[in-house]
């Protein structure tokens, strides 16, 4: 089995989400993560500074990010890549497409930062492209909530839980737990994606095999 895990940078830091990936890790998956950056900057909710600037320096937050991720999974004894279209030091590989799918095996996690390296670019549908390039089964983002609602549930308690969606389901609705561009790419890469919270103990493993709440968009 091969996954690509969305993960925000606000769960980065939670325990419940390190254990959940190395659960995955051990079911021997192919495990690459593409990390936000989200707990440092949000670039499309950032009014203080340029677009640009803004995004830019979120690229930079989901770095930080993934290095230190990747240190707490190697503490754990997990042997890590950090690939980023962008050049990085502190042993940031550059992300080359024509090689990256040697590297993806069980026995070795990757983490892409840096999002796609452009500005306007989420790491949403960064975490699209790359799991497009890799032949992924599956994109399994973990957010704050247990799955995909008509508006946030906690804003809003009367909102209606989606269970199963389609791309343009997605797209007509406007559905804001990914960005258009992602869905639209997803629906052109055929990729399901799966999402549920990431406060749920396993919770990779678990909404692979269905025995927590999830949404699925496919």
């Amino acid at each position: 089995m091969k996954v690509v895990l969305k993960i925000s940078g606000e769960l980065l830091s939670s325990d419940n989400i390190i254990k959940s990936v190395c659960s995955l890790a051990e079911s021997e998956a192919s495990i690459a993560i593409v990390v936000g950056g989200g707990n440092v900057i949000r670039g499309r909710s950032c009014d203080e500074y340029s677009k640009c600037v803004a995004d830019s320096v979120g690229m930079l937050a989901t770095a930080i990010n993934g290095m230190l991720f990747s240190n707490k999974l190697q503490q754990k004894g997990y042997n890590t890549t950090i690939l980023s279209p962008l050049q990085l030091p502190f042993g940031v590989q550059k992300f080359n497409p024509m090689t990256v799918e040697e590297q993806y095996c069980h026995d070795r996690i990757l983490l892409f930062v840096g999002g796609t390296g452009m500005p306007n670019v989420s790491t949403d549908t960064a975490s699209v492209i790359y799991a497009g390039i890799l032949h992924a089964d599956y994109i399994l983002k973990a957010t704050k909530t247990d799955g995909i609602y008509t508006e946030d549930p906690k804003l809003n308690n009367k909102a209606e839980y989606l269970s199963t969606l389609t791309y343009d389901d997605c797209l007509i609705r406007g559905i804001q737990i990914m960005d258009a561009a992602a869905f639209a790419l997803a629906k052109d890469l055929k990729m399901k994606i799966i999402v549920f919270s990431g406060y749920e103990e396993n919770c990779f493993v678990r909404a692979i095999n269905g025995s927590i709440k999830t949404s699925c968009v496919q």
